[in-house]
């Protein structure tokens, strides 16, 4: 790849890699916000407890956070190094 791919790529990355986290600590703000409101909900329409939904938004953030820096910043990491030895 060229140096200006490389760069381009990595910048892509790394800018998604910000917005994946500014929306999962939004996603975390309002989970935390309403989760009275969420538990009773989710109690009336799937008969959960308040044990299983905590649960299923653990296993949630869990996943947010594998993909954020699993998929996003290891392979930005990658990209810059690869940039940084092409100079």
């Amino acid at each position: 790849m060229e140096k200006q791919q490389v760069l381009f790529f990595r910048n892509l990355l790394l800018r998604a890699f910000v917005v994946g986290v500014v929306f999962a600590v939004s996603y975390f703000i309002i989970t935390i916000s309403f989760w009275d409101t969420w538990v009773s909900l989710l109690h009336k329409m799937f008969k959960l407890d308040e044990k299983d939904t905590s649960r299923a938004v653990t296993a949630g953030f869990t996943l947010i956070r594998l993909i954020l820096l699993f998929f996003m910043l290891v392979p930005a990491i990658a990209l810059h190094w690869t940039s940084k030895m092409k100079q």
